[in-house]
């Protein structure tokens, strides 16, 4: 017996997969999908991904100097309302402030946070971690904040294998392990 699909529908909008995280009946987006849909007003845009989508839109700010501006390098949900947030204030108070204060009032928000004397540039891509039913990827970079990483995600995600990925290649193009791969469930 064949297998469907979900249905899927067509909209006039430029938008990335990593720019859309599914958090329970919330998707949570960088607002880079207004400069890349410039030839339509916020509100047609907002509009037009609540219907497709057909749940609320949680917006966060797209720091500048940020290339890609997806959430899935900011967020990641765990399920019950809760959501994993990236360690973004060991780079940028101001944006993990704003992105707090959005989130918060939706969420209960858990903080990856690394007791390093130095922060790695990458330490962003736990965030962006691979979830498979109840095993979970976790991208690995041969550096202090691995283990770290890899408790706190465990302790996120009760009852899942939780295991490192060597992901050190694919974070320095930009991406991680959500950002590569493509999960559907049917």
């Amino acid at each position: 017996m064949q297998q469907l699909l979900p249905k899927s529908i067509r909209i006039d909008l430029v938008l990335d997969g990593g720019n859309v995280v599914k958090c329970g009946d919330t998707v949570v987006m960088t607002e880079k999908v207004f400069e890349e849909n410039q030839d339509k007003s916020r509100a047609e845009v907002e509009k037009m991904l609540r219907d497709a989508f057909q749940c609320d839109i949680l917006f966060l700010p797209r720091e500048k100097c940020d290339r890609y501006g997806h959430s899935d390098g900011i967020v990641h949900y765990v399920g019950d309302e809760n959501i994993l947030l990236t360690n973004y204030d060991d780079f940028s108070t101001k944006f993990y402030n704003l992105f707090y204060e959005i989130l918060e009032k939706r969420f209960e928000i858990i903080p990856l946070k690394f007791n390093v004397e130095k922060h790695n540039k990458y330490s962003w891509c736990y965030i962006n971690f691979l979830q498979i039913g109840k095993l979970v990827l976790v991208p690995q970079l041969g550096i202090a904040e691995d283990n770290q990483a890899l408790e706190q995600i465990a302790k996120a995600n009760p009852g899942c294998e939780v295991v490192g990925i060597p992901s050190l290649e694919a974070v320095k193009r930009g991406g991680a392990l959500n950002c590569i791969s493509w999960n559907i469930k049917v």
